[in-house]
């Protein structure tokens, strides 16, 4: 036997369930956001804060999409005398290095280091191809907001952006204005720009 009024609680049951999963995608996605603004503020400082390059013949590409990726991004691709330097900033408060491992507070963060140790060997491979020695291309990771930082994880560099500038042009002179204009030309193939969002239908 139906019991009055069951459907309706049911209903009304259903529709709360259904609130309340609204509700906590929409928490998720405004945490995204911030998490995006934090990321565009302080790639932005790196972009600045690497300007002065321009003037002394180096080429940098922001905002690019890693090779063969729909949308993994890359910060900053910089292509200049000191050879090339793949720039991935982090605005993480807290980064430990412990025997090999990243951690984010308590978090094991390693993967991601692997992941741009991928990266990085990827980009050697298609360099090659145009005559660029593996041990011109580096990956730094740039520590937001920190200074007299210097790690390392696998191949992936860890310093603090005040002194990503000065880790940058520390080798000196590596490449020639030929092998630069060859590499830059490989580079932006390699690295397409990334594409703008689709609307919010």
């Amino acid at each position: 036997m139906t019991i009055a009024g069951e459907s309706a609680r049911l209903e009304a049951e259903r529709a709360k369930a259904l609130i309340d999963a609204h509700l906590a995608a929409a928490d998720a996605e405004r945490v995204r956001a911030e998490n995006f603004l934090i990321a565009s503020d302080t790639e932005k400082r790196t972009a600045r804060a690497l300007a002065p390059l321009a003037a002394a013949g180096y080429h940098l590409l922001a905002d690019r999409r890693w090779p063969r990726s729909r949308s993994a991004q890359v910060d900053l691709v910089v292509i200049g005398p000191s050879g090339v330097w793949i720039v991935d900033t982090k605005a993480w408060r807290d980064m430990t290095i412990a025997v090999g491992r990243v951690y984010r507070d308590q978090e094991d963060v390693t993967e991601t280091f692997e992941a741009l140790e991928s990266l990085l060997e990827t980009t050697r491979q298609a360099l090659a191809d145009v005559g660029l020695a593996p041990g011109e291309v580096h990956l730094v990771v740039a520590w937001s907001g920190r200074k007299n930082v210097q790690a390392e994880v696998g191949a992936v560099e860890v310093v603090g952006d005040a002194d990503l500038l000065r880790r940058i042009t520390r080798p000196g002179q590596r490449l020639s204005d030929v092998a630069i204009d060859s590499v830059l030309q490989s580079a932006v193939d390699l690295f397409p720009p990334v594409s703008a969002p689709a609307p919010i239908s």
